[in-house]
Parts: C-alpha cells; structure tokens; sequence
C-alpha cells in the first residue's frame, strides 16, 4: 500500500486540521444519506412504484456500493486516499441530485446506482483517510469519525422533514443538500 504510505509522509496539515477535515466529510456523508432516506416515500410517490419496484432502486444502489467498494480500495493503493476522498465527495454530492430527477424506474435504479457507488467508495477512501489521521494522533480516534457521521445522519434527517413540510421538490432539495455537501466537505 505505497500510495496511502505516501499519502502519510507527503501531507503537511497539523493533525487537528486533519481531523476536522476528515471529521467534515464523516458529518457532511451522513447528512447527504439521511437528506436521501428522508425523500424515498416522496420518489416512491412521484413515480408512483410498488414497494417492489422501489426495492429494484434500492437493489441497485447496493449494487453500485457492492462494486465499487474494491475498486476504491484498489486505487487508494495507486494514489492515496486523501484524493480519492476529496474525487468521491464531490461525486457523492453530485450523484444525490439524480434520484431527485429521475422520471421513471430504470433511470431512478441507474441513479442510485451511481449514488450507491459513488458513496460506497467515499465510505472507504474517508475510513483509509482517518486510519491515517489516527495513527497521526498515535491513539484512538476513529470513533469520533463515526459518530460524527451520525450527528451528520441526525441533522440531515431533520433537513430532510423540514423540506417534506415545507413542501419542497425533491429534486430541489437534493440540490440543495448537493451543494451545501460540497461547501462543508471541501
């Protein structure tokens, strides 16, 4: 794993930059997720799916997390997590918006896909990120990671109500919730 050893030795930000970095991304994911979770009824709604059918969606964002999880493994070993993380949490970002806009199912199982992937190898690059991270502050920290990915799932989850009664297009707000992703992971 030379590129992540890289990642190690090549980075100059102080440790506690580091760790808010890595902990902004942890929070901002766990925002984006729950954002996603809080509109499923809404997409399942406006495309008026079975249960079933939605469970096809669902399926494929597992599937898009399930393939690119090695994958992102692979290529944090080429050139480090740090840009891996950074490349994934604008994708992630961007890949939330899709769901808002699909117009049927086979576009709506496309875009989880892509939101699916693109989260499931964020999820790897950032835990690879914090590894680095911890063994920086030579004691356990990863925990803090985590649990702010909670705070992140609390907060977004709250969002995302808010914007169910406030009547906001889901498309809209996955917008929304892209962009303030972007501002708060980078």
């Amino acid at each position: 794993m030379a590129g992540v050893e890289q990642v190690v030795t090549r980075t100059v930000a102080p440790p506690k930059m580091a760790r808010l970095a890595v902990t902004a991304i942890f929070f901002a994911n766990g925002a984006l997720v729950a954002n996603w979770f809080a509109r499923v009824p809404d997409v399942k709604q406006g495309l008026g799916l079975s249960e079933g059918a939605l469970s096809l969606g669902l399926f494929a964002m597992a599937v898009g997390a399930l393939l690119s999880q090695p994958t992102a493994g692979w290529v944090i070993g080429k050139v480090g997590s740090l840009k891996v993380t950074a490349v994934m949490a604008i994708a992630n970002c961007a890949a939330l918006i899709l769901p808002g806009f699909a117009p049927s199912l086979p576009l709506l199982m496309a875009a989880l896909f892509l939101f699916g992937a693109s989260n499931g190898a964020l999820d790897v690059a950032m835990n690879a990120q914090a590894a680095l991270v911890e063994r920086r502050y030579a004691r356990p920290i990863m925990s803090s990671f985590h649990a702010m990915w909670s705070v992140g799932g609390l907060i977004g989850a709250a969002i995302g109500a808010l914007a169910v009664a406030r009547g906001a297009g889901t498309g809209a707000h996955f917008l929304i919730a892209a962009v303030a992703g972007v501002a708060v992971m980078l």
